[in-house]
This record gives C-alpha cells, structure tokens and sequence, in this order.
C-alpha cells in the first residue's frame, strides 16, 4: 500500500511522474524494502513511463540484494539499448555491483568496457576480486588504477589492506600503510584496526601492537582486535591484561569482546572463573545471549 501523498501527486504532476517515481522506488531501495522497489518499478512501466538513469541505478540495488538475476540482466539490456551505461559511471558501477553477486567473469568484462569510470567503479570491481579471495588480481588492478591517474580514496584504503592481509605480504602491506599515512588516512581508527588485522594475519604480532600502542584514542573495535591477536598468538595472560586495562579506560566492552574472552577460557587455569565473570558481564550489559556466545 502506497503511501497516500505520494499516489496523489504521481497521478497529478505528469511532468514529474518519473521523478516522483524515481524518489519512492529509491526510498524502499534506502529501508531496504527490495521488492516493494521491483514492483513499483513494475507497476511505473505499466503506466508507459521511460525509466532514466536514476531508475536503473536504484533497480540495479534491489536486484542485486535479492537475487533477481534476471530482471538485472533486464536492466542491463535497457541501459544499453538506451545508451545509459556509457553516459555515466554510476551504471556501469550498479552492475559492477549487481553482476559481483554471480559471475565475476561478467563483473570484469562490464568494467572493462565502461567508457567512464570514477573512484567508485574501480572501488566496486577490486572490492568484488577481494570478496572472492582473489587477492592477487584485486592488488593488480589497484596498481592499475594508479597508473591511470586515479586517486585512491578511503574505501580503497581498507580493501587494499585486506587484499594485503589475503595474500599473507608483509612488504606490500607496509607499503600501503606507508601510502595510508602520506594521506592523512592513517588516524582514522577503520583503517588502523585494518592494518592491525593484516599485520596480524601476516604473522608480524609485534607491529600489531606497535600500531595498536601508537593510537591515542582506541574504539571498542579496535581493542576486540588487539585481544583477539593476543589469543591467536597464545598471549593468554596479555589478553586479559588488555581486556582489563579496556574497562579501566572507560571504553564498554561489546558482543565480540564478550565472545573473544569466552575463547580464550578454556586455555586458562582459572577459565571457570573468568568464563562466569565474561557471562556475568554479558548478563549486566542487556546483551543477547545466544549460541555463538558460547560455540
């Protein structure tokens, strides 16, 4: 059921009718109401309006979250028909997006005959290598996009990291935190727990707590990290240290801190009593206790 407001204006602004439809479809894509967007997509062209850019960046998203390869593939025949993917990045990275999901042979050939292409798509296509554990080819074309003049942003940052960690390279991946701090990136607590990650996982434990003790101000996520490398590294007694000096500073402990705490009891002497003391904190925080707690 359409909001009432809404029906009344598509139906009395006829000059505006797309960009009325454009507006709702968009907002049921931005709560997540996927299908709801599908069908008034639907429900637009049964009214014998012309979908626009904008249309098919948002159909693309619904898509994509629900699986619907075949209306996204429809999308895509649209926007070449209409010459759409070639007049603006943003199509061209919405099925970037959408194909990622189930072909990344696909995924590649869409970029690679994009004729505009922005920070965002390049961001898309090596995000998509990464999350496929193509870690190498994810790397590779970072290095292209810089040949070709492109400035890496934040989300770059972090991908790239992980693509370091991925590949187990502790020179590459001081490199870029090298290229991190040149750009300002390197105070910005996402990218330093994510290079506290991929110096961790490339069995470098002491620059993880290098970093982690070279940062003044440390969020919940951050510590989560620095306690979980302790205990992947066999560093009990350190862990709650940390664990205990996390709470001294003031900063609350969350679900992953509780579930990190109950791993490591069962490799302590006294792993009864800190196991009861991490539940009873669960307990008091309101937290959910549910199976992952205590796999």
């Amino acid at each position: 059921m359409f909001p009432v407001v809404v029906v009344f204006l598509i139906e009395n602004f006829g000059r505006y009718q797309v960009v009325l439809w454009n507006a709702l479809i968009h907002g049921y894509v931005r709560c997540c109401c996927y299908k709801e967007a599908i069908s008034l997509f639907m429900q637009m062209q049964n009214e014998g309006l012309k979908p626009n850019l904008r249309t098919v960046v948002a159909l693309l998203s619904a898509c994509r979250e629900v699986s619907e390869l075949r209306s996204g593939q429809e999308m895509r025949g649209y926007a070449l028909r209409n010459g759409l993917f070639d007049l603006d990045a943003h199509v061209g990275t919405a099925l970037i997006g959408f194909y990622v999901r189930f072909d990344i042979k696909t995924t590649r050939l869409t970029f690679d005959s994009m004729v505009v292409r922005n920070i965002v798509s390049w961001n898309a296509i090596i995000t998509g290598y990464v999350e496929i554990g193509e870690y190498l080819t994810a790397l590779k074309l970072f290095v292209q996009m810089l040949v070709e003049g492109v400035k890496f942003d934040y989300v770059s940052m972090l991908v790239v990291i992980q693509a370091c960690a991925g590949i187990g390279s502790i020179e590459l991946g001081r490199q870029i935190h090298q290229m991190a701090i040149k750009n300002s990136y390197s105070d910005d607590l996402f990218i330093v727990n994510a290079l506290l990650n991929m110096y961790s996982e490339c069995g470098c434990f002491k620059l993880s707590r290098k970093l982690f003790e070279f940062v003044s101000s440390r969020d919940v996520a951050l510590w989560n990290s620095m306690i979980s490398a302790c205990i992947e590294y066999g560093f009990y007694e350190e862990a709650l240290s940390l664990f205990s000096k996390m709470r001294i500073e003031g900063i609350r402990e969350d679900e992953r801190t509780i579930v990190i705490m109950l791993s490591v009891c069962e490799d302590l002497a006294d792993g009864l009593r800190n196991g009861k003391s991490s539940h009873a904190l669960a307990r008091k925080s309101g937290m959910k206790m549910d199976a992952v707690m205590f796999s």
